[in-house]
């Protein structure tokens, strides 16, 4: 079945949005954006029929609009693969009629606490866990799991707010810092040890292909600085993840689509620590399509509108992908240096900085706090982990 002439709903994306739309205009889609006026951006204009600008979070206002647009121009499918927009477009998808993973599902993703629930309840990759409000939850639920916590906001995404806890006075400066960012309940989880990983996995009628396994550092903060596909860890070990993965979706009820699974690698096993029906941020999507040749988002298009193949198996690697994030020290952006050496470097796939002279750096508390990205491949993912740190230091962003 071809998708040309199919007219989608997009709901919600921001920069990440374009890759999705050209990809639309190759399957020959038709597309109508629903976005919000912070995150449309120009460049969309040439891809796409219409474009609705509004709050897409208003439910009782936006639902009544797409109906009405639905009479006069109707949408075969509605989608989104942007964190703000995955709860909207599955109550959208509900309202239409159409076929779609569950809203309870997609609400079970978003809502850190009630995917715990669901997963305690079926003895799953247990996790202690409760909602707290204040610092007296926090230093009960410390005497409860018997030791440190990880504070973190109930919907929250991009590692906004989290915080790892091991004493009393820690736990104050925790919940006055969530307070401050305007959080007034927080989910309290038991702190797991291990290296973190992911799985990005596409899910095709209820059959769940695990695509690829990414390593990932950190820094103590909890901001993701870089990720490496495929990942190193012990094949004993991604299997027992991958079986995991596969137990979890279906015990959050997932059907079709993308999906992407952070997971702990603990003494007791491996931890499901959180998931989103989308593609993985941090263009994940771009390390999965350099070291596999699958480009998940523009799947999610072609399944959803019924001109793909599903995956029978994993595919094998073809190559290693790495990617670092530039954390310059706080202060004023006075210079950036050697960028047109760092694109000569071998095994280089793209760059992008997110700051210019005159900028100011901030201390890295959240993924925005980064000052871009490097990207390289290589001949195995320990080849494109050495050459992506060579660009990453290359390149100089000077603060003052």
């Amino acid at each position: 079945m071809s998708a040309s002439g199919q007219r989608i709903l997009l709901v919600g994306g921001g920069r990440e949005a374009l890759d999705l739309l050209q990809d639309a205009r190759k399957l020959g889609l038709k597309v109508v954006n629903l976005n919000s006026r912070s995150h449309f951006k120009d460049s969309f204009i040439p891809l796409i029929e219409h474009a609705l600008i509004t709050d897409y979070q208003d439910m009782a206002t936006v639902i009544p609009i797409v109906l009405a647009m639905h009479r006069v121009m109707p949408f075969d499918q509605v989608i989104s693969l942007s964190e703000a927009g995955l709860v909207p477009a599955a109550e959208l998808a509900e309202a239409l009629g159409m076929p779609a993973n569950p809203l309870a599902t997609v609400r079970m993703l978003k809502h850190k606490p009630l995917m715990r629930e669901r997963l305690n309840e079926a003895g799953l990759s247990p996790v202690m866990a409760r909602e707290g409000h204040t610092l007296d939850d926090v230093r009960a639920f410390m005497a409860a799991c018997g030791g440190s916590a990880i504070l973190k906001p109930a919907d929250g995404a991009s590692s906004f707010s989290v915080h790892r806890v091991d004493d009393p006075e820690q736990a104050r400066v925790a919940v006055e810092a969530m307070r401050a960012a305007g959080l007034r309940s927080f989910l309290m989880e038991e702190y797991l040890d291990g290296p973190e990983i992911s799985a990005e996995a596409f899910s095709f009628d209820g059959r769940h292909v695990v695509i690829a396994v990414t390593d990932k550092w950190t820094l103590d903060s909890h901001v993701e600085v870089g990720h490496a596909i495929p990942s190193s860890i012990d094949p004993d070990v991604r299997q027992e993840v991958v079986a995991l993965v596969h137990a979890f979706l279906d015990v959050v009820g997932l059907r079709n689509g993308p999906s992407h699974t952070e997971i702990k690698l603990t003494s007791r096993g491996p931890r499901i620590i959180e998931s989103h029906n989308r593609v993985g941020g941090d263009r994940i999507n771009d390390l999965v399509n350099i070291a596999y040749g699958v480009n998940m988002k523009s799947m999610a298009l072609a399944w959803l509108c019924g001109c793909a193949e599903p995956l029978r198996a994993p595919p094998p690697a073809i190559a290693g992908a790495a990617i670092r994030f530039f954390t310059p020290a706080p202060g004023t952006v006075t210079a950036i240096e050697h960028e047109d050496q760092v694109r000569a470097m071998p095994g280089f796939e793209d760059m992008r900085i997110t700051v210019r002279v005159g900028d100011v750096v901030r201390p890295v508390r959240s993924s925005d706090d980064r000052a871009g990205q490097v990207i390289a491949r290589g001949g195995d993912v320990d080849e494109a982990i050495v050459r992506c740190e060579r660009m990453r230091d290359a390149l100089r962003i000077v603060t003052e």
